[in-house]
């Protein structure tokens, strides 16, 4: 005797779709704050010492900035990349927060590597193989002529923040729904 077995299976729920408006939100105020990094570093940073900044640009503003030109591109770096990630990634709270906390790691991860006690093992690890690639040895570099500051975590963690609370905001419950 065969007993008949029906196995019915559901689909898993699709993240809600995530209005224009957030996105846009997102985007723009992840550009915004990603020109608004490369300014400062046109205006505030050595060119001889920063990847993107042209040798040919003249102007030199860090005395009005003091010393946040030091740790502002940490705050702006967390805030940019987290928007404008958690503008490409669905509509579920979770993943978006956690890129944004991807991000403020990812700083934080950068600038522990320029802590004096760990950059020279770090440099002599990356460039100890055989042939090192462009990659190692521009990171060997970053490590070795980086400056570790304290301010740098507390300003990457700040980034973050910003970015949550902004996403949290745009997200917020409006006429009984709620996306995030």
């Amino acid at each position: 005797m065969t007993v008949p077995l029906s196995i019915h299976l559901q689909e898993a729920p699709r993240p809600a779709a995530r209005p224009a408006r957030v996105v846009r939100s997102l985007v723009l105020g992840g550009l915004l704050v990603l020109v608004s990094g490369l300014l400062l570093y046109w205006v505030a940073r050595d060119p001889s010492r920063s990847l993107l900044v042209p040798r040919w640009h003249g102007v030199q503003a860090r005395g009005s900035l003091g010393a946040a030109a030091d740790w502002l591109p940490s705050l702006l770096h967390t805030l940019a990349f987290g928007l404008l990630t958690a503008a490409l990634l669905p509509a579920r709270g979770a993943w978006r927060l956690g890129a944004i906390v991807a991000w403020a790691a990812t700083n934080i991860v950068f600038e522990i590597g320029q802590h004096p006690a760990l950059s020279p093992r770090l440099a002599e690890s990356l460039l100890g193989g055989p042939e090192p690639g462009a990659i190692a040895r521009t990171l060997a570099a970053y490590f070795r002529q980086g400056r570790f500051d304290p301010d740098d975590l507390a300003a990457a963690v700040g980034g973050a923040v910003i970015a949550a609370a902004w996403l949290v905001w745009l997200e917020r419950p409006r006429g009984g729904r709620h996306d995030i």
